[in-house]
């Protein structure tokens, strides 16, 4: 009865994760996108934003999910439930531990400068907090139920994010040379040398994230020996 309760909370969370995300994506490009001073700023549209990133990170990390739900541990592949591992690990779960994170911060020390008033007409409050918040409770939610395998590949899983975010840093670096706008309100009151630590401590606070990931892992999990990947020991059990 334990493991039927379990696959049935797996299924709600994992279902419920993606139809919010999914509508959030739908929602996102049937709208338009917040308009800026800078006309040359509308440039890349919202895949200039990490928030964006980060919701097709969610939507795709919690879609496998659910796919691997639905199919069956033991009908999926192990290179099926590898991809969905790596992917919820070694991106979903740090990024979003970011966005949320930092997204709020700054916020509370300047909301003008991630989220400026009035925008809520174009950026209304409840994608916000599908986007900022509730994110973190997900990603905790899902690290409990479900034990997502880093295998042996605890260095190449963070090459993969710390890749990720460089590609999105340079991203950011050309759209500035391209346009002359930042993306970020942030980023344009600082000078050179202060982006330069800016980027520095951005990346090093998403690999920390990673690890934080691992530690959680490991409190609910306990410590990896062999990845078990099509286990069913590798979902929760609720009584």
């Amino acid at each position: 009865m334990s493991s039927v309760r379990s696959y049935v909370l797996s299924v709600l969370v994992h279902m419920s994760a993606t139809i919010v995300f999914g509508y959030s994506l739908y929602w996102c490009y049937t709208n338009p996108d917040i308009p800026t001073k800078n006309p040359r700023g509308s440039m890349a549209w919202r895949y200039k934003y990490l928030t964006f990133w980060d919701l097709w990170l969610q939507f795709i990390a919690f879609s496998l999910c659910l796919l691997s739900d639905i199919l069956g541990q033991q009908s999926i592949s192990s290179g099926f439930v590898r991809l969905r591992d790596i992917v919820f690990n070694s991106l979903a779960l740090p990024i979003g531990f970011f966005v949320v994170t930092t997204f709020w911060a700054i916020y509370a020390f300047n909301r003008e400068l991630v989220f400026p008033t009035g925008v809520e007409k174009w950026y209304p409050s409840w994608l916000n907090h599908t986007t900022h918040s509730i994110i973190l409770p997900l990603l905790l939610l899902e690290s409990y139920l479900v034990r997502h395998s880093s295998g042996r590949q605890r260095t190449a899983y963070p090459l993969l994010l710390l890749s990720v975010v460089i590609v999105y840093l340079l991203w950011v670096l050309y759209i500035a040379f391209k346009t002359d706008h930042w993306v970020y309100g942030v980023l344009e009151v600082l000078n050179w040398p202060s982006r330069a630590v800016f980027f520095a401590g951005c990346a090093s606070l998403m690999l920390s994230f990673f690890y934080v990931g691992v530690q959680l892992n490991a409190l609910f999990w306990g410590t990896e020996k062999t990845p078990k990947p099509k286990s069913e020991q590798n979902r929760r059990k609720v009584k």
